[in-house]
């Protein structure tokens, strides 16, 4: 009678986490969907725009230029992106089999490896066409614009794998 009471104490505490949860799904769901959080394309487009007008000062008619221009970079790396995360998704499936040859391995880390060169060629030639806007005198801001974005990314590389060693796995 006991162990019976006991089961029905733990289903009804499994219950109410359960319904906490799904609530907790909801309110997160309709959060991301309203868009209030700030992350929305046309937030991230505006601000990265703004940014690069500022930053660079950029005309109007430069403005307009850069705009189409992200607008066709942040539409290509959606579709590359896509493949990269397809690829990945490929090569870790292989993790599910017991015995996986060396060639299968090696031709689908290469299969990651080309789509993560094809986004870094895409980023490369939109910046070339991003610099290729600027006046002259606007070059040397954009060039050290270029230089503190690759040093913020390396850094956060450099902090990562530093960090790595601190946590056992």
């Amino acid at each position: 009678m006991i162990a019976i009471m006991n089961k029905v104490k733990n289903n009804k505490v499994l219950g109410w986490l359960v319904i906490i949860l799904l609530l907790f799904n909801v309110g997160l769901l309709i959060y991301f969907l309203s868009g209030r959080h700030g992350s929305g394309a046309k937030t991230r487009k505006g601000s990265i725009v703004e940014y690069v007008k500022k930053s660079l000062s950029f005309s109007e008619e430069q403005t307009t230029q850069y705009e189409k221009l992200y607008d066709i970079h942040r539409d290509s790396l959606r579709i590359l992106g896509d493949s990269l995360r397809d690829a990945k998704h490929r090569f870790f499936r292989l993790l599910q089999q017991q015995t996986i040859p060396d060639s299968i391995t090696d031709a689908a880390a290469n299969a990651v490896a080309a789509r993560q060169l094809a986004i870094e060629l895409n980023n490369f030639r939109h910046f070339q066409k991003v610099r290729a806007l600027c006046k002259t005198e606007q070059q040397a801001k954009f060039d050290s614009l270029m230089i503190r974005m690759v040093n913020k990314q390396t850094a956060f590389y450099r902090s990562s794998r530093s960090d790595s060693g601190k946590t056992s796995h």
